[in-house]
């Protein structure tokens, strides 16, 4: 083998080892990220659900009336088929 094809077979090695390792790198990248942001959407929505809550109970109290706990829960499944109006 001659030494022009040993070096480009080396170049090669190489290039495709630097792509390898990059391409690694980003998707570990990634990932990481997509998991720290699916935590932070976990966080950030319990906050609300929580403030919602404890806001829901002070106008309640504040109104003289018990405010149910579970409202928020019944909510969520509400919201798959919409929640119904009670106002009438």
């Amino acid at each position: 083998m001659s030494f022009r094809v040993r070096v480009f077979a080396l170049f090669i090695l190489v290039v495709v080892t630097a792509t390898a390792a990059t391409a690694w790198l980003t998707l570990a990248q990634v990932t990481r990220q997509v998991r720290e942001s699916t935590a932070a959407d976990r966080q950030v929505v319990a906050g609300i659900t929580e403030e919602l809550r404890e806001t829901g109970a002070a106008i309640g109290a504040a109104c003289g009336r018990q405010v149910d706990q579970r409202m928020p829960d019944r909510w969520a499944v509400a919201t798959a088929a919409r929640i119904p109006s009670t106002d009438r």
